[in-house]
């Protein structure tokens, strides 16, 4: 299902030829640490769902990814990066061509969802239609305030470097998006040829996005030393709903009433899926959309769940520093051990050598084997 709604957002843009959406291919999912076993049960786990993906070996990554801060990664060829406002832009001129009105700035006020015909209400007119569907997400406090407690608001924070010119490729020589944790961060491609969009510094209450810049500012420096001294052009922030069993809302509250929500994070494939789910059940009567009932609307703790959010990302963040540290020193310790076990030229053995008596205390098999041993012993340890 998932596939589907990368497919439908593929053919849509493709079909109506939207304008400035951009798409660019793949997908990098990278490891900050040299976990092998999981790594290997992630590709095969992925391999059973009929996922497309490649699975890259450490010095494969870091040919494209100057950064010693990675090791292995799974690569999806067929994902696709785009532009999401142009996308969005794009959706709503070809809905008006279909004949579909759009009221922006009209927020609904309160729902009638009793009958056939539902009742909206809006501060300057009253809608009624056989169908109402809830596409809120985390905006619907004031018009379904239960719905909205189902859900955790996580923003991040987002920034567009100045552009690098030909710095840019001495660390991302990739053209697709790049993952590097499960967490907010970081998040990145490379847009307009040589600029960095970055991503990350997840918190459940939303600030200011320039407060946040030059931390996104470290977090690339941090990976990529040799863009210190880049600047930030722009700085946003986005505000997802992350339901607690974290799959998203879809499906029918009460006939006619429908939803499609807590998309948590995945909203440009998941949401094209909703669409698609919601309307042929109204239209066919397709029951697909059972398939996600299983997964109730569970209330997300209200602000301890919040605060219990903000305590989990925290922890993980520390937690996932910490194992890049021991990966990063095993790394470099298994660097210095190759570099003592490189085989060294012997001098040839001249004849005076060959009289040495057995007895003198020199032996240069013994004193080789002992030397190699300890620099072994030292670097293992």
């Amino acid at each position: 299902l998932s596939q589907a709604g990368v497919e439908y957002v593929r053919d849509i843009i493709r079909d109506d030829a939207l304008p400035g959406v951009s798409p660019q291919p793949g997908w990098l999912q990278v490891s900050k640490t040299d976990n092998t076993d999981a790594f290997t049960r992630l590709v095969g786990l992925l391999g059973e769902f009929g996922a497309e993906i490649e699975a890259w070996e450490t010095d494969r990554v870091r040919a494209v990814l100057h950064s010693e801060r990675y090791f292995h990664a799974i690569h999806y060829p067929a994902a696709i990066n785009i532009h999401p406002l142009n996308y969005a832009l794009g959706l709503a001129a070809a809905a008006e061509r279909a004949g579909v009105r759009i009221y922006e700035y009209t927020p609904a006020l309160s729902i009638d969802a009793a009958g056939v015909r539902k009742r909206v209400d809006t501060a300057h007119a009253r809608v009624r239609a056989n169908h109402v569907v809830l596409c809120a997400n985390v905006g619907g406090e004031g018009l379904v305030p239960t719905i909205a407690a189902t859900l955790i608001p996580l923003t991040t924070y987002v920034i567009t470097t100045a552009p690098l010119g030909a710095r840019i490729g001495d660390a991302v020589a990739y053209g697709g998006s790049v993952s590097d944790s499960e967490l907010a961060d970081n998040h990145y491609r490379r847009v307009d040829g040589d600029r960095l969009l970055w991503a990350g510094r997840l918190t459940t209450r939303e600030h200011d996005p320039r407060r946040y810049a030059n931390a996104l500012l470290a977090d690339i420096k941090r990976t990529y030393p040799q863009l210190d001294g880049v600047a930030s052009e722009y700085a946003w922030a986005g505000t997802l709903g992350r339901t607690v069993h974290g799959m998203p809302q879809i499906g029918q509250l009460s006939p006619g009433l429908w939803l499609a929500s807590g998309f948590g994070g995945h909203g440009l494939n998941a949401t094209a899926l909703a669409g698609l789910l919601i309307a042929r059940a109204m239209v066919d009567g397709d029951q697909t959309w059972k398939h996600f009932s299983a997964f109730e609307l569970v209330w997300a703790g209200g602000r301890l769940g919040r605060a219990t959010a903000q305590v989990y990302y925290w922890a993980m963040r520390l937690r996932e520093a910490a194992a890049e540290r021991r990966a990063r020193a095993a790394d470099a310790a298994r660097r210095r051990a190759q570099k003592a076990q490189t085989p060294v030229a012997e001098a040839p053995v001249t004849p005076a050598d060959a009289h040495i008596p057995a007895d003198s205390g020199i032996g240069s098999e013994e004193t080789d084997s002992g030397s190699i041993h300890s620099a072994t012993d030292s670097v293992s340890g």
